[in-house]
């Protein structure tokens, strides 16, 4: 559905922050989905907004003053959804004056509830590997006779590159979306644009564990052995280590300054298709994991996160204004 809340502008920077324990409404029964039918009307002659936070889940509720519910905003996926047909203009209206009301009474900064302002895109549609995607459609059309015979014949060409550099991004989300569905807590992003056109992040992922940023490398049978800095795949060198480790550093200032807190992101090389992969010793700040092995690997890793702060820098994250503005693009 289409977010009906689009058109609330960013909070204040300060603003109340209710607690799990007094801001989630009881679930409504029947009685409160009948009433729910007059909640539009309801929210006219006042609300009670009230934030529930558990699971990894962030939302903030609207009943009408008779205690019917007019409708809740998610907080990750910044989708609202009305209790009754019809009624997204007055939960659109209580949100409003809500925040009207939480900038006057002062508070903490949030930035999961700026995130419900817009003048930005979502990147939570992006596929896998699209940059590389349309970068491989582009030459198509600039060469298609060159491009068919290529492939008919198996030489390599830009095109293909581009295409094979695809195929590996979406292999390595393949996996990340198991994770997802073992442990919801789990959130990815994929084809984050951040600078140039051409130069994305191919995956960011979110989850207990921290957050990660993935380089996919496409290496079929290949050793990859890693030193360091230092990872030959097939004895030569290749420059992935430093890459990773540039777009994890872009990823933690872009992610701080949209959060306003510290954060700690780990970079990630991800060997797709390589016969062997050996780390004799792991690079600072990066580490080099096959792909069939990266899930189990998130997963194992310690917890480090609490579900309000992943959901929290997933709401930043998401958004293209965190990863536009200012400074410029992650070497890619």
């Amino acid at each position: 559905m289409a977010r009906a809340a689009g058109t609330i502008r960013p909070m204040a920077q300060r603003m109340p922050v209710l607690t799990a324990e007094d801001a989630h409404p009881a679930a409504p029964g029947r009685r409160a989905a009948r009433r729910a039918r007059g909640g539009r009307a309801g929210a006219s002659r006042g609300t009670h907004v009230r934030r529930w936070q558990r699971y990894g889940q962030d939302r903030l509720y609207v009943t009408a003053a008779d205690g019917a519910l007019v409708g809740w905003y998610d907080l990750v996926t910044l989708t609202a959804h009305p209790a009754a047909p019809g009624g997204a203009a007055a939960l659109d209206g209580a949100l409003a004056t809500w925040r009207e009301r939480a900038e006057a009474a002062g508070g903490d900064h949030d930035v999961a509830l700026a995130a419900l302002g817009g003048g930005w895109t979502d990147l939570a549609g992006r596929r896998p590997g699209a940059v590389p995607r349309a970068q491989a459609g582009e030459l198509r059309r600039e060469a298609p006779v060159r491009t068919f015979v290529a492939r008919v014949i198996g030489l390599p060409t830009p095109e293909r590159a581009r295409r094979v550099a695809a195929r590996a991004e979406e292999r390595v989300a393949a996996g990340l979306e198991r994770l997802v569905r073992r442990d919801p807590r789990w959130r990815m992003l994929h084809a984050l644009p951040v600078g140039p056109e051409g130069c994305d992040i191919d995956h960011v992922v979110i989850g207990p564990a921290g957050v990660f940023t993935i380089r996919a490398v496409h290496h079929p049978g290949a050793r990859v052995r890693v030193s360091g800095d230092s990872l030959l795949v097939d004895d030569v060198p290749q420059p992935y280590v430093g890459q990773s480790r540039a777009e994890a550093a872009h990823a933690a200032r872009r992610l701080t300054a949209a959060c306003g807190f510290e954060v700690a992101v780990t970079g990630l090389v991800v060997p797709v298709r390589a016969k062997e992969v050996v780390v004799r010793a792991a690079p600072a700040g990066v580490a080099v994991v096959e792909r069939v092995r990266l899930g189990r690997w998130l997963a194992g890793r310690p917890k480090v996160l609490d579900g309000a702060r992943v959901a929290t820098l997933y709401a930043a994250a998401r958004r293209s204004s965190t990863w536009t503005a200012g400074e410029g693009a992650a070497s890619a």
